[in-house]
Order: C-alpha cells, then structure tokens, then sequence
C-alpha cells in the first residue's frame, strides 16, 4: 500500500465526512492530510471543507480568475488557489475531493493547487470534522516548516 507521506509508516484512513456519494472516498493511492502539506508535494489526494473565501477573486498575470479560499480537515487549514472555471464554482460549507493536486509556496505562504492533471469534485456539504489550526499557510518562514515548538524543520 502506498504511504500518504514518506515519514509515515502507516497507512492513511480515507477521511471522516459526509459524502453524497460515498464511493468518492475510495481512491486508487494513498490520503494526504492538511498537516503532512509541504511545498514541492504532487499527486496530492485529499478531502476538505471550504471554510471561506479570501477575498475577492483577482485576475491573475496571465488574465486567469483566481480565488484563494482557506481549506480544512481534521489536522489543521491551508489556502486553496481555484483557477478559472473552478474559482466561482464552489461555496463555503461544499466538502471537496481533491485527486493529484500539488503543492507549492506563494510569496512565502503553503499554498495547494488543482493543476492541469488534478481533479476537483464536490462530494458533499456542511458534515465534515475540521481544525482551523494549524494554518499549514501561515507555519511557513523561507521555505521551512515552523514546527510548534518554535523550531525550523526543512522541508
């Protein structure tokens, strides 16, 4: 069985939340959870609940749509970029399913990503566990992981 982080020698359980459809929990592959989110991370599977948006959507360098919303599950939040179609596509409460998404620092804050291979699904609203901390967005310094002892791990 795949491991959902190198570090880890146990396998991920698939997420605790209530899904319209309950077989979009079953994935070929390994779970990541918010709190194993580093920069450089690709083929990125996980689910999380849309807690708001960050603003107003921008038009970005290349004339895309881009709105950052703040994600959660269980182990802690992070900010989300959604691209074009997929920035007014989603609301607060909207449980998502995110498959081979990656992640990556943006002006020095973890962000995650859909990308041109990954795949975004709604699967349900509202009934999900989260934990808006740790912000895996805000425990980044110069590309290192702040760990809650004040300590700097590499990533």
């Amino acid at each position: 069985m795949k491991r959902s982080h190198p570090d880890d020698d146990r396998p991920t359980p698939p997420p605790v939340a209530h899904c319209d459809d309950p077989a979009a929990l079953r994935i070929d592959g390994a779970w990541t959870r918010v709190n194993q989110l580093r920069p450089g991370l690709k083929n990125i599977n996980t689910v999380f609940i849309m807690l708001e948006a960050k603003g107003p959507p921008v038009q970005g360098a290349q004339g895309s749509i881009v709105q950052t919303w703040l994600v959660a599950d269980e182990t802690g939040a992070v900010e989300m970029a959604l691209y074009d179609q997929h920035a007014a596509a989603f609301s607060e409460g909207n449980i998502l399913r995110l498959l081979n998404g990656y992640s990556s620092l943006h002006r020095g804050h973890l962000r995650l990503y859909v990308g041109a291979a990954g795949q975004l699904r709604r699967v349900g609203d509202f009934t999900m566990r989260y934990s808006e901390q740790p912000n895996m967005s805000n425990a980044m310094d110069g590309g290192h992981l702040l760990m809650s002892t004040g300590a700097v791990a590499d990533r």
